[in-house]
């Protein structure tokens, strides 16, 4: 269905051609697949233009970004982001870690294995991923296994009696738990970033491991190539988990950058994501896909409205839109017709939980992080660890 990915996950089903498929074409499609039921716009006015223009385009001539920074790689080619939803998004972690399980014969220093994440317990579905987790360390006894995260657990999880025993369960199989945070207020950092890194193998997602109870979400999951692999797994261990220097961290993410791997780094105001996404919506000539969590930004909001006055034709996808966007984008839609859309994806069955830009059919930003101006205003999410890849259709 998705082909040339690592991971031959359980993936969401939807309408694809037959062949291979681009990075590009699997998220346009899964976009397609998810908006079928044509919502309501959440402007509430006529919708005239849909996501199916954008998935029969997906064959033409792709076009270059006149914008675009030669300084940004992107993902090697092969890659195809994997859709899925609740539970099956739980068994692609729970995949990963046991696929690589097995300890190869010719390894003879100690594995290592890293969820880096916002959130993760052991209730109801996401039991599977620690079960996993339980399962490799009595394989690999000797292991170096990290949960790098904000929280253990929903807020109302934490005390209660479960709770006590899920930290007792992680004490007990040598599990460390590194708490990607601080004190409360405007300086407080958090990790919002998601992946699991095995030794050299590394599995990006945008999904927490938490329960997939009451909101069920669709998301994306990617397997990094080796090279790019190995140089996230070099940051891991020096930043994340080995307090590298600024210089340190600004040279490996730098690597990352190179190789298509996007980092947002709160510790060393590093935003690579941010600097992506604004080359994106900036460097789009004829059409531009914008689909994130939120749109409360109104300088973001009037670039995409200046974008479609140049001649773009610009689709926002959004979950939660603020006043002053609300309205400035209706009347850039009542002026601007077919060239500027928006839709409410909250009413979408499943409701997406990834943040995406596509710029041309050509270059895609596919992460964990929205807008920074947004992020910057938010303190639960304002001084965030965040991770993303870079895709190039073709």
């Amino acid at each position: 269905m998705l082909a040339n990915n690592n991971l031959n996950g359980s993936a969401r089903p939807f309408p694809a051609e037959s062949g291979d498929t681009s990075a590009i074409d699997a998220i346009l499609r899964c976009a397609a697949y998810l908006s079928h039921s044509r919502t309501k716009n959440i402007l509430e006015l006529p919708r005239d233009i849909g996501h199916d223009g954008f998935v029969q385009q997906c064959g033409t001539q792709l076009l270059q970004l006149r914008d675009r920074v030669p300084v940004f790689g992107t993902l090697s080619p092969g890659q195809v982001p994997l859709l899925t939803n609740g539970l099956d998004h739980l068994k692609l972690f729970e995949k990963f870690i046991r696929d690589n399980t097995p300890r190869d014969s010719f390894q003879r220093i100690p594995r290592n294995l890293t969820v880096l994440n916002l959130s993760m317990c052991d209730q109801g579905d996401a039991k599977v991923v620690m079960d996993a987790l339980i399962d490799f360390r009595r394989h690999n006894p000797d292991a170096r296994i990290s949960i790098v995260v904000s929280k253990l657990g929903p807020t109302a999880y934490l005390g209660t009696l479960e709770y006590q025993l899920y930290v007792e369960r992680l004490e007990e199989n040598n599990i460390h738990v590194d708490m990607f945070t601080g004190v409360e207020g405007p300086t407080r950092q958090v990790v919002h970033a998601k992946a699991i890194v095995i030794d050299e193998r590394t599995f990006f997602s945008t999904g927490a491991i938490v329960d997939t109870k009451p909101i069920d979400k669709a998301d994306f999951s990617i397997e990094l190539p080796c090279t790019a692999s190995k140089a996230f797994q070099a940051y891991m261990q020096d930043v994340v988990l080995g307090g590298a220097s600024d210089e340190q961290r600004a040279k490996l993410a730098a690597r990352l950058d190179i190789l298509g791997v996007l980092i947002n780094d709160p510790i060393a105001s590093l935003t690579y994501i941010s600097r992506a996404q604004h080359t994106l919506l900036r460097g789009a000539r004829h059409d531009l896909l914008v689909s994130v969590s939120e749109l409360v930004d109104t300088k973001i909001t009037k670039l995409l409205i200046r974008r479609a006055a140049n001649g773009v034709t610009v689709t926002i996808q959004v979950r939660e839109i603020d006043n002053v966007s609300s309205k400035i984008l209706t009347q850039a839609m009542r002026r601007y017709g077919k060239r500027i859309s928006v839709e409410d994806v909250s009413c979408w069955e499943l409701r997406p939980h990834y943040n995406a830009i596509i710029a041309d059919f050509h270059l895609a930003y596919l992460g964990t992080s929205y807008f920074w101006p947004t992020q910057r205003n938010m303190i639960h999410q304002g001084r965030s660890l965040e991770n993303g890849v870079l895709l190039e259709g073709g």
